[in-house]
This record gives C-alpha cells, structure tokens and sequence, in this order.
C-alpha cells in the first residue's frame, strides 16, 4: 500500500511569495530511522512479485531517449536517477527542458521489455503536453498546498493520457500500458478498504482513486467501469466523469500553464463540494452544505463551470 501510494506526486515545496513553487514530485514513504530502507521496502515488496526483465540502467536511458526522438521531442539534458522506494517512474523538466527520470529498478523487473516501454512513453506524454512540471501554488496551510498539488496533478495525468491515446491509440504499446494500470486495481481495493474502515481520510482516498482510474475512461477502456461495478461504487464512475467534463472545458480555455493551475484549484472547490465518505461508503452524491457558497464563489470567475455544477446538484436533488 505505501508504494503504491508513493507512486502518486507530492510534497516538500519551496516558499515564493506570493506563490509556492515547488518541483514535481511523488509522495515519499516517511518512515522512522529504526525502519527498513525505502531500498529494503522496495526490494522486499517487488521481489515477491514475478520477475519478468533484469533492464539495466543503460538500456533504461537509451530505451527512453529513443523514444522521445521516435515522438519528435526536443530535450535539453537527460539525467536518469534510480528512487527505490520513492516513485513507480516518473519525469520531471524545467523551463529548457532538462529531464530528470526517476524510477524504480526493482518495480521495472516486474514489467517486460514491452510494458517498460510503454511506460516510458506516457512518461514522455507529459514532455509533450506541458511546458515544464514545476508548481505554481498559492500560498496557504500545508494541507491546503497539498490539495492543490493533488488536483494539478490529477488534470496533468488527464493531458498525458490524452496524449497517449492520440500519439498510440489502438497500439500494442496501449495494450500493455493497460496491463499494467490493471495491476494496479489492487492497490485500489486496499484504499477503498481503508477508507472504509475510517484508516484514511475519505476525500485523500478518492482522489487516491482517481487518479489511477482517470486513465481507463479517456482510453476508452472498460476496466475502471467493471471495477466500480463489482464495487458497489456506480456513482464514484458518474463523478469522475464529471471531472473530465471540467478538465476538457480547462483545456478549452487555452490558458497559460500558471492560469491552467488557478483554474483548476478553482474548479477543485466545486469537486469538494461533493461528500467523499458518501460516494465511497454508501454509492451517493451527496452535495456538502458548503457546495452552494463555493458556487457563489466561482461564479464571478467563471461562470460557464459554476453553472454546469448548479445543473449537477440540481438535478441530483431532484432525483
């Protein structure tokens, strides 16, 4: 469960006024000095798993520049760094271009050369879609620049993958993307069981959710539908939907990568607005007190997006 999670963007940003700004990230096991090593964490969690490729850290490189060349995508420098423990695999680039790779090697000798490779190619999906992966965030509580972190991520995740579609739709290297998103459905039963049982903050589980899940839909693939129906979680399906409603409508926009994030922190206080609890434990969306001010809220700023969240709500209020 904890590299699973670790798979997922975090935290540790850097203060500037009046903004954060911080580097893309994945969230980090925290774990006391007396623990294992995120190594031992690592080696022990994905050696149990079966062993499909030994690549080494040579061929990971020169598998990932060739095919950004094959994507037609312009680099400035390339480091590739092995984080066990830390990140599945992940990329990170500034203003000129300067990529870092960061992976797990003991999580790549889980997947085959194909499944690697198609990794590395929605990896190179956020070099295409965005400007650079740094965050731009608003200065606040911890909590609340954490929240942020988790929505711009959540939207970043929707461009790649919409990326993956155009660039690889009906491919073989989707095929065995897919295979190893569904792996992760696991991962998935272990925080809704957690959620549950009152373990983990019901609104950091859904998102948790989400974002694994934001995949399949965009894909067109039915993996994620299935999941929620065996789950009792119909509802949790209809709501991230609604939230690719909202992302297509932000990419619409044309915005610049800063307004992108203010846009979609703005459009985040209307997701809250919606019970996590209710949607995970019960299958209901349930409209928090708090939903109608956050409309009032966003109205001024954008009226387009409040006015499809008030047809949300009122028509959930009337079924």
């Amino acid at each position: 469960m904890a590299l699973h999670m670790a798979s997922h963007k975090g935290k540790a940003p850097i203060s500037v006024t009046p903004r954060v700004r911080s580097e893309r990230s994945r969230d980090q096991i925290r774990v006391p000095s007396s623990s294992p090593s995120l190594d031992d964490i690592s080696k022990e969690f994905f050696s149990a798993l079966p062993q499909k490729s030994n690549p080494s850290y040579a061929w990971v490189k020169a598998l990932f520049l060739q095919i950004l060349k094959e994507m037609g995508l312009t680099i400035t420098t390339i480091e590739t760094i092995v984080r066990r423990g830390t990140t599945q695999a992940q990329v990170t680039f500034d203003e000129t271009r300067n990529v870092k790779l960061g992976y797990d090697d003991n999580w790549l000798r889980t997947l085959d050369e194909e499944e690697i490779r198609a990794v590395l190619s929605h990896e190179a999906c956020h070099i295409a879609v965005l400007p650079y992966t740094t965050y731009h965030l608003k200065m606040g509580s911890q909590s609340f620049v954490q929240w942020q972190m988790i929505f711009i991520d959540l939207y970043d995740e929707f461009l790649a993958h919409e990326e993956f579609r155009r660039r690889f739709g009906g491919s073989k290297i989707v095929e065995a993307y897919t295979n190893v998103r569904t792996r992760e459905f696991t991962s998935l039963d272990n925080v809704l069981r957690l959620s549950k049982s009152g373990a983990m903050d019901e609104g950091h589980a859904l998102f948790l959710i989400l974002n694994d899940a934001i995949f399949f839909p965009i894909l067109g693939r039915p993996e994620f539908l299935q999941w929620c129906k065996a789950n009792g979680l119909n509802n949790t399906y209809s709501y991230l939907n609604w939230l690719i409603e909202d992302f297509n409508y932000v990419e619409s926009l044309r915005l610049s990568r800063v307004e992108t994030m203010d846009r979609v922190v703005l459009a985040a206080g209307l997701w809250t607005g919606v019970d996590a609890g209710s949607l995970l434990k019960e299958d209901k969306i349930v409209f928090l007190p708090s939903a109608q001010k956050a409309e009032d809220l966003v109205r001024e700023k954008d009226p387009p997006l409040t006015e499809s969240w008030l047809q949300r709500r009122l028509a959930m209020s009337a079924s």
